[in-house]
Formats: structure tokens, sequence, C-alpha cells
């Protein structure tokens, strides 16, 4: 009996350690690699832009993105209306002429120096639908530090054009919002030094943007007087988001309810 439970032991610790072993093989690239083509057009005015680049071996170390170059860029649509794009930087292809508009049936055609020719589906552009209202709520969230961020989730009511296809849509946003900063109350790291120009090079330690300047006393003590309005309290910032919002299906399956988008 004892012979078998050693010799069960002995089967696991094999079939485990298998169970862990890495198989590594070659796969050969192919002699042509494929292209990456991404662009887009929409019922706002142009430019449009379309980008070439050559796929990539994801093993690789190097940067992935190579810009190709072709022989010839074209946007068509249904009507006969033909756009040859202009190469405005490596593999970079732009209209100059064409805009979008709603119901048209536009594909992109690329031929290559090689002779090889590459032809999108042919797709509708669809009517946008209508946001009704914009409205955001102020949040703050404990993050695993224990320290408190606080910001706004930005939210909008809307519906879709009503055409059987509300779930197709792709948000974008970009914000721009206002920030009164305190650089005064921030002293330069490692001790560092603002050359005061008016006042011999002296050094101060916080920006001279902020309009203070040090104030210094025979005894050796130091504060700061102002002299001038700060140049650097007030900042804006632009915001956007970075990667495609898709719509709920939940909400956009249907013009009955509004659909709540969180931006």
């Amino acid at each position: 009996m004892n012979s078998l439970r050693k010799y069960f032991a002995i089967t696991s610790v094999l079939i485990l350690s298998a169970c862990v072993d890495r198989i590594q093989f070659d796969i050969d690239l192919p002699p042509t690699l494929p292209v990456s083509v991404s662009g887009h057009i929409t019922n706002q005015p142009g430019p449009y832009k379309v980008y070439l680049n050559s796929s990539f071996d994801i093993e690789s170390k190097s940067n992935p993105k190579i810009p190709v170059s072709a022989k010839h860029v074209n946007l068509l649509d249904e009507l006969g209306n033909d756009e040859e794009l202009v190469e405005v930087e490596s593999g970079v292809y732009q209209t100059s002429t064409t805009q979008g508009r709603i119901g048209g049936v536009y594909k992109i055609r690329i031929e290559f120096e090689d002779d090889r020719v590459y032809e999108s589906i042919p797709d509708t552009l669809l009517a946008p639908g209508a946001i009704d209202s914009l409205y955001s709520e102020f949040t703050s969230i404990v993050n695993s530090s224990g320290a408190t961020n606080y910001g706004f989730d930005v939210y909008a009511n809307s519906l879709g054009n009503g055409g059987g296809n509300d779930s197709r849509y792709m948000w974008t946003m970009t914000g721009t919002f206002k920030s009164v900063t305190h650089p005064g109350i921030v002293k330069s790291s490692g001790g560092g030094c603002y050359p005061i120009p008016e006042d011999f090079g002296r050094c101060n330690y916080i920006p001279l943007c902020t309009g203070l300047r040090k104030n210094y006393h025979g005894n050796g003590a130091s504060n700061y007087i102002r002299i001038a309005p700060c140049e650097c309290c007030t900042c804006w910032y632009k915001i956007f988001n970075n990667s495609p919002i898709l719509s709920d299906e939940i909400f956009s399956s249907t013009v009955s309810y509004p659909e709540r988008i969180n931006l």
C-alpha cells in the first residue's frame, strides 16, 4: 500500500512540472507584411486623413509604427466622385475637397507600388443624433493609499436619429476648465533658485511669476512681499478622451428613452 502511494506522488510531480514548460517555435514572417489602414469621414468640414502603417512582429522590440507610402490613395462615393488624397507626411494622406454628407456611401481605394490594391467595403455615413442636455456631478473617490481624489463626472442626455442604427454611435469629448493655483506656497525642490534680475541676482525660492519677492532682513529672517499680480495663478486646461466611447445598447436600442452617457 505504501509503494502505491509513493508511485502516485511521483507521478503527480511529473505531471505538474510538465504543465509549466514553455514551448517556443519559430514562425516565418511573410515576405510582404500586411498594411494597417485607419481614418474616418464625417459630415463636418475636412480635411480628412488616412493613415497607412505596416503590421509588425509582436515579439519585436523595435518601434512597431512603420509608415507606408502608396502609389495612389482615393476616396470614392456612390455618385462617382473620386478624390485622390495627397501625402502630407510619410504614410499620412489627406483630402482637400471632399466633405462628407449624411447618407453618402464611401469607400477607400489604395494602390501600392508593387500593384497590390486594397478596397474597403462601402459604408454609409449615418445621421447623428441630438444632445438634449449636459450636466455634471461632483465626485470623491478614496484611492488605495487612503487619499481622496475629487473630480466631476460629465453626463449627456441624448436621442438617436431614429434610423434603427443608434447602437453604432461613437462619442468624443473635449473639455476646458479653469483652475486657480497657489504657486506661492510651493517652494522649489532641492533648494533651487529663481534669480531676481532687479535685485542683483538674488534668489527667490518660489516662481517669479507669482509676483512675490523675497524680502531680506538684516537679522537673516526673510519673508515674501507682493510687488506685482500673479501671472501663473490662473490656469486653463483642455481634456479629451483618449479612446472611443461607445453608446450603451441598453439605452440606444430605442429612441423612446434618452441615453445617459458618462463622459
